[in-house]
């Protein structure tokens, strides 16, 4: 059968099929999209990456989110939290923020759901969120103490709600206060926030109210059965099991997550997502695959989902040797073909036989189309006090430098989450006073 047009709710298209599928593209007609979510996360406009700015890299992947947007056509567009990568972000992620936003009001995507994470400030974040429901984009940057604040009902160009969307945005320790903390030991704090984290998703589900359709919730935390980064530890301390699959209320259809950088399912289900970063976020997620999930609802509930790769704007690159091999893979990534130079991360192994190996090694890189940002050394025929790992400053988190401080001192693992909690607490206060 050929030229066979078929209709949906949202868009036409037309299918060049032959007799021995005519079967199968029957049965796909009981299956009307009804809505379309693009998924995306974990911009963290405003990154600093070893002094170095992102933005460029970051208005190309922004650039790139547009033209799928055009390109698949989504009636929602969800970001799961981490918009910026610091509180108090600079001007230029303000400005790229809000000029993705304009240049989302030219495209045919009627409704954009964004979320806090752990990075934003809520404040921030939540300060222009009138003026920008009138555009029908739709901010939480924090929980409230109304469920409904965070349930957003689309409506399609009948007017009829088409799906209902629970924004839940990232969950402060402080949201979790109607639970007894009295007399509690590390393990209770942690079981505590994991009570807590569920039962928030069972009152906003509860608080969606009868509705036959599609119903998305979102997520900032770390589920169980994601795979992380070390760089990427569980926000709220403690093991890494925040929630598990099976602990979602069973009225969601799909729930896009965030916090995570690796695009992944978790717990083996089609339905609970990470889409991850737009761009590798540290040398560690050099290989990972980045890019947004385009979701599909029919009626019922969840019926596809795609992952959409994006292009790599710059390569995050580590390599090793001695001076000679990496002379060599120097000159082999030079590709003045990538849109930004490649940023490369150098392990110098062996006695390198010269006064200033890094100042020779950056020399040898000029004119190269790369950068090179960190360069270590790891002598082989060093003494053993020449040989302790060294890190610097600016390769740490502040969690892990203070973990390390901790460490130091001779804590007992008791006395650390005591101080991790008021280390928490001390970030949360400085998040809300849009400080550095």
């Amino acid at each position: 059968m050929e030229g066979l047009l078929f209709f949906t709710k949202r868009r036409a298209k037309v299918f060049t099929l032959d007799a021995q599928f005519y079967t199968t593209f029957a049965a796909a007609l009981t299956h009307i999209f009804v809505v379309r979510i693009l998924h995306t996360s974990d911009w963290h406009l405003g990154q600093k990456f070893m002094t170095q700015t992102r933005e460029p890299e970051q208005q190309m992947a922004l650039d790139w989110l547009i033209q799928q947007v055009l390109e698949h056509q989504p009636d929602a567009l969800i970001v799961a939290g981490d918009i910026y990568d610091v509180s108090n972000p600079p001007t230029g992620a303000e400005e790229m923020y809000y000029r993705f936003l304009t240049r989302m009001a030219g495209t045919s995507c009627q409704h954009i759901v964004i979320i806090g994470g752990n990075h934003d400030s809520p404040y921030r974040l939540n300060a222009p969120r009138g003026l920008l429901r009138a555009l029908r984009i739709y901010v939480v940057g924090a929980a409230t103490d109304n469920p409904e604040d965070e349930i957003i009902r689309l409506t399609g160009p009948d007017g009829q709600t088409s799906a209902v969307i629970a924004a839940v945005p990232f969950l402060r320790e402080r949201d979790f206060s109607n639970i007894t903390v009295s007399g509690e030991n590390a393990d209770d704090r942690i079981r505590r926030i994991q009570l807590g984290i569920i039962q928030h998703y069972e009152q906003v589900a509860a608080a969606i109210g009868p509705f036959d359709g599609p119903v998305i919730a979102t997520g900032h935390l770390f589920a169980k059965g994601a795979s992380s980064h070390g760089e990427q530890q569980n926000i709220y301390l403690g093991n890494l099991d925040n929630i598990a699959a099976d602990e979602f209320p069973q009225r969601f259809n799909y729930i896009a997550l965030g916090h995570i950088h690796r695009m992944q399912k978790v717990g083996k289900t089609e339905h609970i997502r990470y889409c991850g970063s737009l761009i590798p976020l540290s040398f560690s997620e050099k290989k990972d695959k980045k890019g947004i999930i385009i979701a599909d609802f029919d009626q019922t509930g969840l019926v596809n989902t795609r992952e959409i790769e994006a292009p790599v704007f710059r390569k995050l690159v580590t390599i090793k040797g001695n001076l000679q091999e990496l002379e060599q893979q120097l000159t082999q990534l030079h590709d003045p073909l990538l849109p930004l130079p490649c940023w490369v991360e150098i392990i110098l192994t062996g006695a390198p036989g010269i006064a200033l190996p890094d100042r020779h090694l950056r020399e040898y890189a000029e004119g190269l189309h790369l950068e090179i940002l960190k360069i270590k050394m790891d002598y082989t025929t060093a003494s053993l006090s020449e040989q302790a790992p060294k890190e610097d400053l600016i390769s740490l988190s502040p969690d892990e430098v203070f973990l390390k401080k901790c460490a130091s001192a001779g804590l007992t693992s008791e006395k650390t989450t005591a101080l991790q909690r008021e280390f928490e607490g001390l970030k949360e206060w400085m998040n809300e006073q849009n400080f550095e």
